[in-house]
């Protein structure tokens, strides 16, 4: 069995851990393919779009394990979680930020909560 260092899985730690390419997709999707391993999800919470909490809009803030090196290249550490921000529709990707480690993804979602507690700004009104 040849590990490839582009996949991992979490072990009982939750610490990555480098696997194949078919172990990968089975600990991520199980036989059948039809549902993610619950354990991918790291933090997931709905925060209400204004600070009353009056507003029956809320951003989604979600924070999982995406198994796969989003490094894509260069030195350091695999990248391998993501945390984003859906806007109160649910499609649009208001804000996005990636880890290399659990713990550095708790806290990125901790971060992400905050921000989404103190409103972010409309689309155009973003300055790229």
């Amino acid at each position: 069995m040849t590990l490839d260092t582009r996949y991992f899985i979490l072990d009982e730690n939750n610490d990555p851990a480098p696997t194949t390419l078919q172990e990968w997709a089975e600990w991520c999707w199980g036989d059948d393919q039809q549902a993610a391993n619950p354990r991918r999800i790291v933090a997931q919470e709905n925060v209400p779009v204004n600070a009353d909490g009056e507003s029956e809009q809320s951003y989604r803030v979600s924070t999982v394990f995406l198994g796969l090196d989003h490094r894509f290249g260069g030195d350091g550490p695999p990248i391998l979680f993501e945390t984003m921000i859906f806007g109160p529709d649910d499609t649009d990707e208001r804000y996005t930020d990636r880890y290399c480690t659990y713990a550095e993804a708790l806290a990125g979602h901790a971060k992400a909560v905050e921000l989404a507690k103190r409103g972010l700004p409309d689309e155009d009104e973003i300055d790229f």
